[in-house]
C-alpha cells in the first residue's frame, strides 16, 4: 500500500476533532475543582482527588480570520481564579492545556495534559526510595500505570456525565451559571 492509498483509506482527523473532547474535559475538571467536587471514585476502593495549576492555556473554540485559534497563557499565581481566566472563559475560550495534580492515598502525580493531542506532555510520578535500579524502574512504571488508570477513571466519569440524557437539562445549565458567575466576579 502506497502512502497515498493510506491517506485515502485512513484520513487524518482535523485538529479540532480531538481537541473538542479534551478541552471540554479540562474545562469540566475546572468546573468540578471550583465547586469542590474534584474527588473521583476509581473503583476497587480507590479514590483520587484532582487539582489544576499553571501553566494554563485557554484557547478560542473557533478559528479567527487568519485560521488560527487565539490563545492565552496563564503562568503565575492562582490562575484558575484570576480575572484573566474568567475573561477568557467569558469570551468563549476553553481550557486547552493544564497541569493536573492527582492525589491518591498520600501519593501525588503531576502531569501536563494537552487537549489538542489528547495526551500527556509531561508527567512526574512519586519518587522511589528503592536502591536497586531494576526495582526502581519497575516502581516508576507502576506509578505511571497508576496515573494512567486514575486519568482513565476520571475521564470515564466525565463521559458518563456528559453522555447522560440529563446532561442538557441538569448539568449544562449549572455549568453555564458557573461561567456567568466567574465573569461577574
Amino acid at each position: 500500500m502506497s502512502p497515498a492509498d493510506k491517506n485515502v483509506l485512513e484520513p487524518k482527523p482535523r485538529r479540532d476533532e480531538r481537541a473538542f473532547l479534551g478541552e471540554e474535559w479540562l474545562t469540566w475538571l475546572w468546573y468540578r475543582v471550583e465547586r469542590g467536587d474534584a474527588e473521583f471514585d476509581l473503583g476497587s476502593g480507590r479514590r483520587a482527588g484532582v487539582a489544576l495549576d499553571a501553566p494554563l492555556v485557554l484557547r478560542a473554540a473557533r478559528e479567527d480570520d487568519e485560521g488560527k485559534r487565539p490563545e492565552q497563557v496563564l503562568r503565575f499565581g492562582r490562575p484558575l481564579g484570576s480575572p484573566e481566566a474568567a475573561a477568557a472563559l467569558a469570551r468563549g475560550k476553553r481550557l486547552a492545556r493544564a497541569r493536573l495534580i492527582v492525589a491518591d492515598g498520600g501519593r501525588e502525580w503531576e502531569a501536563t495534559f494537552d487537549a489538542e493531542t489528547f495526551s500527556l506532555r509531561s508527567a512526574r510520578v512519586p519518587t522511589s526510595e528503592e536502591e536497586d535500579l531494576d526495582a526502581r524502574g519497575e516502581e516508576h512504571l507502576a506509578a505511571f500505570h497508576e496515573l494512567a488508570t486514575a486519568l482513565d477513571g476520571i475521564y470515564r466519569e466525565f463521559l458518563v456525565e456528559r453522555l447522560a440524557p440529563s446532561f442538557r437539562k441538569e448539568t449544562l445549565p449549572k455549568w453555564r451559571e458557573w461561567t456567568r458567575e466567574k465573569t461577574r466576579a
